[in-house]
Formats: structure tokens, C-alpha cells, sequence
């Protein structure tokens, strides 16, 4: 069962939450921070159980429901993760977990998701305080996620050593290269 009961309860939510962001002094800075970066400034923020997606445009400040062809930066989880991620009740090890197996999802170019990183202190607070002005207590008070479980994957870990990366020189070539 998730945190929210419906499609609309989460849209309710996250878009009061997303714009109350967008128009905080956080979200100004942001905006003109990003005016020193070209090309879109657009996020797409997907929700499952229930489904939801959300398109932010981080330079004009607006937020609207539905998908973003156009997104630099696609974030997705499940509801109730992506609640406790916004509450900042989960660690590195909780986080890596999420991403392993595939329940929090980070894609776009490196720059523009360590991006993301510079403004999670600051989108914690407004989640938060967005729960609080709406009176939504009863997500507040959630019960806390499992922290610091073990876990193991079923899949096989990718080989790290031994392999040739595609920029190293094979054996035959890297004597070739150092009698020449």
C-alpha cells in the first residue's frame, strides 16, 4: 500500500510541493544559476504506485503535470521511497540499494545530476514544509524506513578486473608502442 491513495492525491501533493520550491528564494537562485548553463533546464519527475509524472522547467520556474519529452534529467522512484528520500531518512547504503534494484531512477548527463545534488538540502526542507502548510501530518508521521539492512542481488556482478576498458592498449599493441 503507498503513502498516497490515489494518482490525484500524489499530483495534489507533489505539485504544491514542486511549485512551492520553484517559487522560493531556492528556486530563484537556481533559475539564475542556470542561466550561465545552455540548453533546456528540464526535469521529469515520474512516480509509481501510484503512476504520476510531473515536467519541471528549473529556468522558468513552473511545473505542470505530465510527461517532459524534452527533459535533460529524468528522476523517478516508487511513492513511498521517493517520500522518504524527500524527508531525508535514508543513507547512502539505502539510496544505492534503491538505485541497484532499479526502484529510484537517476538519468541524464553527470553534470546535470550532480546538479541535483546541490539543491537536495534545500528540496528536503520544502518537501517538508510543503506536508506541514497543507496539514498532511499523517505523511509526515510515516513510519521510518529499515535502515542499514543487508542485502544481496541475485544477478551475477559485472567482472571489474581483467577487463580491457576501450581507451588501454591491448598487450601487443602497448609493446609495439613502447619499442617504437
Amino acid at each position: 500500500m503507498s503513502i498516497f491513495e490515489s494518482t490525484a492525491e500524489a499530483q495534489v501533493e507533489y505539485l504544491a510541493f514542486l511549485q512551492r520550491f520553484l517559487d522560493s528564494e531556492d528556486g530563484i537562485i537556481l533559475a539564475g544559476a542556470l542561466d550561465a548553463v545552455e540548453g533546456p533546464a528540464i526535469l521529469e519527475l515520474s512516480v509509481w504506485d501510484p503512476d504520476a509524472v510531473f515536467r519541471l522547467d528549473l529556468r522558468e520556474r513552473t511545473v505542470t503535470a505530465g510527461a517532459a519529452k524534452d527533459a535533460t534529467v529524468r528522476v523517478g522512484g516508487t511513492a513511498d521511497e521517493l517520500h522518504n528520500l524527500l524527508l531525508d531518512r535514508l543513507g547512502p547504503v539505502e539510496i544505492s540499494r534503491l538505485i541497484e534494484e532499479r526502484n529510484l531512477i537517476l538519468e541524464g548527463p553527470p553534470p546535470a545530476l550532480a546538479a541535483l545534488l546541490l539543491v537536495a538540502d534545500s528540496l528536503h526542507a520544502h518537501y517538508a514544509e510543503s506536508l506541514r502548510e497543507r496539514g498532511r501530518d499523517d505523511l509526515l508521521n510515516t513510519p521510518l524506513p529499515i535502515l542499514g539492512e543487508a542485502w544481496e542481488s541475485a544477478e551475477t556482478p559485472a567482472r571489474r578486473y581483467g577487463v580491457r576498458r576501450p581507451w588501454q592498449l591491448s598487450k601487443r599493441e602497448a609493446a609495439a608502442a613502447s619499442a617504437s
